[in-house]
């Protein structure tokens, strides 16, 4: 008996068998494959995979970020729109606020009894005379007592109201340009605002021309000769109405005539340097005539309206009311929203 040996080796494990026959004459079966014990281990696999993704997954991210945005979106929208109306309505109220104030500080230097108001086409126009300054005189005139007789050509003040002590011009009123001779108006004891454009002695205004009740023009301002402490106002010769002056010796200097003009729908518009006139102008070219006017506020709502009480507070103080809309239009809902402002400006008319 002939003796063989023989191995064999599974596949994927490298595992060895032997085995002894009997038998020389005995034939080998043939190796099979056993598919429970062939298995693959992906450890000793070597791949080489492709790294993306499908068409079909970035489908589905889009789809989930539209969502997710479209969520987000309807929660912030409202704080969003809230924050935007918020900021439209404090612009608007600012652009009123700040024109109403520029208007109360303007009739703050107005000259006694010289607000006056009157509408035209629809614009409301308000209109006062311009002071640059003001003070006592003294009974110091040229010629002497002009006040009750006329012709007076010069007025002396209680203090240094342009010049200093050594005749030089020192103080505000002249290193500011606010005095320009033959521009500047005296003004003495003005009473009536000439609403009624009828000027003459019984009716004087300081719009009215020289005579009946207008300021004469400055022609210069020089120190005191008697008195270093006063200054003497010059003009031409002029018969002040009513005679005897002021009861409170009390004088102003006039610069210009300042207009505002409020059209509904429309501008805010102050118009200044035109020349003074007896009769409220409403005239678009006479108040230009001197320079362009400077709008306050634009998209002015429908209510725009100024009104003057003369006699607000014992006949010695007026009262001006101002009412101002402002209107713009929500660009999300396309309707007008309009802030509305009322103020009250009290004016001096103790001439």
């Amino acid at each position: 008996m002939t003796s063989y040996s023989y191995e064999f080796r599974v596949a994927g494990f490298g595992l060895k068998a032997k085995g002894r026959t009997q038998a020389a004459t005995q034939k080998l079966k043939p190796v099979t494959r056993n598919s429970k014990l062939v298995t693959r281990n992906p450890k000793l696999e070597t791949r080489n995979p492709q790294n993306g993704f499908t068409l079909v997954e970035m489908i589905v991210v889009i789809v989930i970020t539209g969502i997710l945005g479209g969520m987000v979106a309807m929660f912030i929208r409202a704080p969003v729109q809230g924050y935007m109306d918020s900021a439209r309505r404090a612009e608007m109220t600012d652009i009123a606020d700040t024109a109403l104030r520029r208007i109360e500080r303007d009739l703050r230097t107005a000259l006694p009894n010289s607000v006056r108001v009157t509408t035209s086409g629809g614009t409301t126009y308000l209109e006062y005379l311009e002071t640059i300054g003001g003070g006592r005189y003294n009974s110091v005139t040229v010629p002497v007592d002009c006040l009750n007789l006329g012709n007076c050509t010069a007025l002396t003040t209680t203090g240094n109201l342009v010049t200093g002590a050594a005749g030089a011009a020192s103080n505000a009123l002249a290193t500011g340009g606010n005095i320009v001779p033959g521009t500047s108006r005296l003004v003495i004891y003005n009473q009536y605002n000439n609403s009624g454009a009828n000027c003459s002695a019984a009716n004087p205004s300081a719009y009215c021309a020289v005579g009946s009740g207008g300021g004469p023009v400055i022609t210069g301002v020089t120190n005191g000769a008697t008195d270093a402490n006063a200054d003497v106002i010059n003009f031409a010769a002029t018969t002040f109405v009513p005679s005897g002056g002021a009861p409170s010796s009390r004088f102003q200097l006039v610069s210009q005539p300042v207009t505002y003009a409020c059209t509904p729908n429309g501008t805010l518009t102050r118009y200044s340097g035109y020349a003074m006139q007896a009769a409220q102008s409403t005239s678009l070219a006479t108040l230009t005539s001197a320079q362009a006017g400077a709008v306050l506020a634009t998209n002015v709502g429908a209510t725009c309206n100024f009104r003057y009480d003369a006699f607000a507070v014992a006949q010695s103080y007026g009262l001006v009311t101002l009412n101002l809309s402002i209107s713009e239009q929500d660009a999300s809902s396309g309707q007008i929203e309009t802030v509305n402002l009322y103020s009250a400006t009290h004016v001096s008319n103790i001439p």
